[in-house]
C-alpha cells in the first residue's frame, strides 16, 4: 500500500486508538473519526489528504484535484455555482445535471442525440457542432460530454475542445469505494478558489476517511500501471470477445458493428455491450440478463431492450470470465432451439405476441420534446395531477426516468408527448422502473398548472 494511503488510515487509526481518550463525539464518528484535532480536514487540505489530492493531480494530468465523498453527482450541482449563467449543450446526461440546471435558473441548450439505431445505445458527444448550439436567446457557456458513456463508446474529447474539469467517477473504473469520486481541474478557464469554495458548500461536512483512502489507494492503483490491476480484466474481455464471436444470435458493439462513429474515437475494452435483439427473447436485453443471473449467475451491470452490458475492470477474473462465456454461448444456443421449434410448429399467433412483447420492452427510442418553461421555473409551478392520457400536451412538473437505462426522457418543464409516454410505459413493460414520478405505474402525472 502507498505510502501516502497508509498515512490516512493510521492518522485515524491514531486516534482511534488513543485508549486514554473519553470520546464524546456523535456515533458515527467514533467508528469513523473525521476533522478533528490531528487529522486533516477535506474542505480546506494542508495535511495528508491535500498531499493525497496532489499526488491524484499528478497521476491524472491535472492541475488541481478534489476529492469527493458524496459521488459524481456532487460537482453537477458545483458549475452553477462556479458560474451562475451557466447553461450546457449535452450528450446523454444523468438526472442530476438537469437539477443543478433547475437550481442555476439555466437551460438546456442541447439533446440527446447520436444514438446508434440498431443497439439503441448512446454515443459520443461532438464538442465543437455543440459549442455552436444556442438557446431560448442563451449562450452556450459550457459543455457537458459523458466519456466512456454506459455502452463504451469513448469520445473525442482532446480532438473536439478539451476539458477544463473533469468528473471521475472512480468506483467506476477503478477500485475506490462507491460514492468515492474525483474531480481534476485544468487551465486558466474555471477559477480553483471559487471550485474550492463551492464544494465547500457542496460537500458533506463530515467526510469518510475510509472513502478518501481508498480514492487515494484507486490513485496509487492507476499510477502502478496496467501489469497490477488491468492485466487480467483486459484477458478476461478477450475471453468472452471470443465467446461472442462464436455466438450466431449475439454480436458485440464494436467499430465494425456500430451505426453512429462519427463521434467515437474508439470503444472501451473493458466495457462491452452485447447486442441481443437476435435472440429474439421475450423482454429482449431484460429478459437475457435474467437469464444470465438466474441461471448462471452472471450479473450485468446494465440491461437495456436491445442490449446487456458487462463492466470489467480490477476485480474481475478470468474464472468470471470463463462464466460468462459459457453462459452466452449456452444461452445462444438455447435460442436457436427454441426458434426451431416454433419454426416447426408453425404457429403464426405466437411469434407475432413474441414479437409484440419485444418491442414493448424498447425503451430506447428517440424523443424530441419541446421546452417550455425553464427547469426551475416548471419545479416552482403549481401543479396538478392528471391521468396519462389527459397529460399529454401539458408540460411536466416532475423529471421522469427509465431505468434501465437510466437517461431522463422528460423533465420539468418539457411538453408530454405521446412518444414520450410510450417509451416510458415500454421500460415498465419490459421489467423496469421510472424514477423521478410521483406515481410509479404512471396511470397519474403531475404537470404544471395552466394560468
Amino acid at each position: 500500500m502507498h505510502s501516502t494511503c497508509r498515512d490516512l488510515f493510521n492518522n485515524r487509526q491514531q486516534r482511534g486508538d488513543a485508549v486514554h481518550e473519553a470520546p464524546f463525539h456523535v456515533p458515527g464518528h467514533k467508528y469513523d473519526l473525521t476533522e478533528i484535532s490531528g487529522l486533516d480536514y477535506l474542505s480546506s487540505p494542508s495535511g495528508v489528504i491535500m498531499e493525497a489530492q496532489q499526488l491524484a493531480a499528478e497521476a491524472f494530468g491535472a492541475d488541481r484535484t478534489w476529492f469527493l465523498v458524496n459521488g459524481c453527482c456532487e460537482p453537477y450541482w458545483l458549475q452553477p455555482e462556479v458560474d451562475p449563467v451557466f447553461g450546457v449543450a449535452h450528450c446523454v446526461t444523468h438526472g442530476s445535471v438537469r437539477e443543478a440546471l433547475r437550481v442555476a435558473t439555466a437551460g438546456d441548450n442541447g439533446d440527446d442525440d447520436l444514438d446508434d439505431e440498431e443497439a439503441a445505445a448512446a454515443m459520443a458527444a461532438q464538442g465543437r457542432r455543440r459549442q455552436r448550439r444556442r438557446g431560448r436567446g442563451r449562450l452556450v457557456a459550457g459543455v457537458l460530454i459523458v466519456s466512456p458513456t454506459y455502452f463504451g463508446s469513448v469520445a473525442d474529447v482532446e480532438g473536439d475542445c478539451g476539458a477544463d474539469l473533469v468528473i471521475q467517477s472512480t468506483h467506476k473504473v477503478l477500485g475506490a469505494m462507491t460514492q468515492a469520486a474525483m474531480l481534476h481541474g485544468a487551465g486558466p478557464r474555471v477559477c480553483p478558489t471559487r471550485v474550492s469554495r463551492a464544494l465547500q458548500t457542496l460537500q458533506s461536512s463530515s467526510p469518510s476517511y475510509l472513502l478518501m483512502a481508498s480514492l487515494d489507494a484507486a490513485r496509487a492503483q492507476a499510477a502502478a500501471g496496467r501489469g497490477v490491476a488491468f492485466d487480467e480484466p483486459c484477458a478476461a474481455a478477450q475471453v468472452i470477445r471470443a465467446a461472442v464471436s462464436r455466438c450466431k444470435r449475439i454480436r458485440l458493439l464494436d467499430e465494425r458493428t456500430a451505426g453512429s462513429r462519427a463521434s467515437v474515437r474508439y470503444f472501451d475494452p473493458l466495457r462491452l455491450t452485447l447486442l441481443v435483439t437476435g435472440l429474439e427473447l421475450q423482454g429482449g436485453g431484460f429478459g437475457a440478463a435474467e437469464w444470465l443471473e438466474t441461471q448462471h449467475g452472471v450479473v450485468p451491470e446494465l440491461a437495456t431492450a436491445k442490449t446487456v452490458v458487462l463492466a470489467l475492470g480490477p476485480g474481475t477474473t478470468l474464472a468470471h470470465a470463463d462464466a460468462a462465456a459459457a453462459a452466452l454461448l449456452e444461452l445462444d444456443e438455447w435460442t436457436q432451439k427454441v426458434a426451431a421449434e416454433e419454426a416447426e410448429e408453425e404457429a403464426e399467433s405466437s411469434v407475432t405476441t413474441s414479437k409484440k412483447k419485444n418491442d414493448a420492452a424498447d425503451s430506447t427510442l428517440e424523443v424530441e420534446v419541446e421546452v417550455a418553461l425553464t427547469p426551475r421555473e416548471a419545479f416552482f409551478a403549481a401543479s396538478e395531477s392528471l391521468t396519462a392520457a389527459e397529460a399529454v400536451g401539458r408540460i411536466s412538473a416532475e423529471l421522469l426516468c427509465p431505468y434501465p437505462p437510466g437517461v431522463p426522457v422528460l423533465f420539468p418543464g418539457e411538453r408530454i408527448t405521446d412518444l414520450a409516454l410510450e417509451v416510458l410505459s415500454s421500460t415498465l413493460a419490459g421489467g423496469g422502473a421510472v424514477t423521478g414520478a410521483r406515481d410509479g405505474t404512471l396511470e397519474t402525472i403531475q404537470v404544471v398548472v395552466v394560468a
